[in-house]
């Protein structure tokens, strides 16, 4: 196998690729990449059994035509230093690779392609389509809410999406705080699915200004997205999604119109004195025309008060996680919002002052 590549346009694909490989595994095989000359076109490709990509690129000449496969780390790392505009490789039938530009030369051990797994197919898919720049929105406004690490319930560790005729929702909850995003679309193919939190994040950073829409295929057990040229395929994530209807009744006993940004200066400001490690819970309490916000830990307390323009319904007190209340008024982006409670140990539900675009809810925490 002999052939030589642009080392920017190599670098790009590389840089892609490395981040849906096994760091790490039992299976050296896993932590590379593979590298195939078909019709002077590099095709590379990496899967670590949930999620893979394959991207082709045009080589600058090829002399031998083969396939071997490269470790991704430290590929990324040579390519990354090199000073030549070319890449040279040259591997032998012993997987002896060695990789060349400008001065500096190479000779690292390869291993073969056929200990490589094969991407999945699947030929039961549906296909759906979403604005490039919807998509990036409704996942940023959401994904924060998804669990992170080792939950009980893995299922949580992704978002559930659903295509519905006139509409896409995109849901995430750890079980602590959920978020629910929604857009207006039309679509074809009415489809729900979960997809892992990695796989959203990669198919995000992928996007590119040019691309105006995302296309993807799924099926009942993987997904595939296409998306400048790369094709990312993931396993979907099988089990129940939590139930969460019974907590948005759409009666509440205590809605209070507020300012966002306000609110999430007020709450940093209070926040100066909790120490994440132990969860100290802020305290709210409503008034006859204000909220009252405060703490105390072992550093001291803190207070402060926002006059309300409008609160509707009874007056109570309840704590709640700082972190979770201004990420979510975050995730809003909008100046104001809605705070819907209904006593202190049902959650607070956030919601836009017209319309049904998005809502966040945050458990309580016990005063």
């Amino acid at each position: 196998m002999k052939f030589s590549v642009d080392r920017l346009i190599l670098c790009e694909a590389v840089n892609n690729l490395s981040k849906t490989v096994s760091t790490r595994s039992s299976v050296p095989v896993l932590e590379g990449i593979k590298f195939e000359i078909e019709n002077n076109l590099l095709k590379m490709t990496t899967y670590n059994f949930e999620i893979g990509m394959t991207k082709e690129i045009q080589i600058k000449s090829c002399e031998e035509p083969g396939s071997i496969v490269i470790n991704a780390k430290l590929l990324s790392e040579m390519i990354r230093r090199f000073s030549g505009n070319i890449v040279h490789f040259e591997c032998d039938e012993r997987y002896m690779c060695k990789i060349t530009s400008g001065s500096a030369i190479y000779e690292i051990m390869g291993m073969t392609s056929e200990d490589f797994p094969d991407l999945p197919f699947f030929d039961d898919g549906k296909g759906v389509e979403i604005d490039s720049e919807i998509f990036k929105n409704i996942v940023k406004q959401s994904i924060f809410s998804a669990a992170v690490g080792e939950v009980s319930k893995p299922v949580l560790t992704g978002e559930y999406f659903e295509f519905k005729e006139n509409e896409i929702s995109v849901t995430a909850v750890d079980g602590y705080r959920l978020a629910i995003r929604k857009e207006k679309t039309k679509n074809d193919n009415l489809v729900s699915f979960i997809v892992p939190a990695k796989t959203i994040n990669e198919i995000v950073k992928l996007i590119t200004e040019k691309e105006k829409t995302i296309k993807m295929n799924v099926g009942k057990r993987f997904m595939s997205v296409n998306i400048d040229g790369y094709n990312l395929i993931s396993r979907l994530m099988e089990g129940e999604y939590i139930n969460f209807s019974h907590y948005i009744s759409g009666n509440y006993s205590s809605k209070i119109k507020i300012d966002t940004r306000e609110i999430i200066q007020i709450i940093e400001r209070i926040s100066l004195l909790i120490d994440e490690q132990i969860n100290t819970p802020v305290k709210c309490k409503i008034t006859q025309n204000s909220l009252e916000f405060s703490c105390k830990t072992t550093l001291g307390s803190a207070f402060d008060s926002y006059e309300c323009e409008q609160i509707e319904g009874e007056k109570l007190e309840i704590g709640f996680k700082s972190r979770y209340l201004i990420d979510a008024l975050k995730a809003t982006e909008t100046d104001q919002v809605i705070l819907n409670l209904n006593g202190v140990n049902k959650p607070i539900i956030i919601t836009p002052v017209e319309g049904d675009s998005f809502l966040y809810m945050i458990m309580p925490m016990r005063l």
